[in-house]
């Protein structure tokens, strides 16, 4: 995408309200508003939530809200303490914009440039072990108010990056051009094995963690699936 078009991309998306988005983002917020004593999410009827239920809530909820080949739009929900793991968006921008609430964004970049180009489609599911310099470039929180709520990574900057919900939030993401394996373009996810300094990293290539559990739903709201 050219750098006028993707600015365009973040001026509309700075300007995006809760109410220009799907009611399945506003429930739930205000179902993170609706909490017992101790914090825990209770049902609509006051009551606790059933197994199934607890196994949703316990999941980073995603909603494919548009695609098309060259972007997608979707929308990320967290509750408080929940994360997105450290992961990268090869040869994509992605312009993520905070709807609501707070989240805290680190984010790398390669200290070799050739290492996006080496990444490869075919190994990302699993992970290689490989080893990675990276560089610390942004530590930061996030929130609607906060520099306009919105922030983007680019293919040579910001790219490996992880979020975690400090409260309750929504991230509504513009993928341009989007995930696609068959065009190279598939998610690695990495950990963090050795700190050099406050900014200097060593990042091994992993499979996506197990402890990352994440449901999608269409943009009306309706199960789609559980991963």
């Amino acid at each position: 995408m050219e750098a006028r078009a993707s600015q365009a991309v973040v001026d509309a998306m700075s300007n995006v309200t809760l109410g220009d988005v799907p009611r399945s983002i506003e429930n739930f917020a205000r179902r993170c508003a609706t909490r017992d004593g101790e914090g825990s999410i209770v049902s609509a009827d006051g009551g606790r939530p059933s197994n199934g239920q607890r196994a949703i809530l316990r999941a980073v909820s995603h909603l494919r809200l548009r695609s098309a080949d060259d972007y997608a739009v979707c929308a990320f929900m967290l509750d408080c303490g929940q994360s997105i793991p450290l992961h990268n968006h090869p040869d994509m921008c992605v312009h993520m914009r905070v709807l609501f609430g707070r989240a805290h964004v680190r984010a790398f970049d390669f200290v070799h440039d050739n290492v996006h180009s080496e990444l490869s489609t075919k190994e990302a599911t699993a992970g290689n072990g490989r080893r990675h310099q990276a560089r610390l470039v942004f530590d930061e929180t996030v929130c609607e108010s906060g520099r306009g709520g919105a922030f983007t990574l680019e293919p040579q900057r910001c790219n490996v990056h992880e979020i975690r919900a400090v409260t309750p939030c929504a991230i509504l993401e513009v993928q341009t051009p989007p995930y696609a394996v068959d065009g190279g373009r598939d998610c690695h996810y990495f950990e963090e094995v050795e700190q050099a300094s406050a900014t200097e990293f060593l990042l091994r290539e992993i499979g996506c963690p197990d402890t990352f559990e994440c449901v999608r739903f269409n943009r009306h709201g309706e199960f789609d699936e559980y991963t």
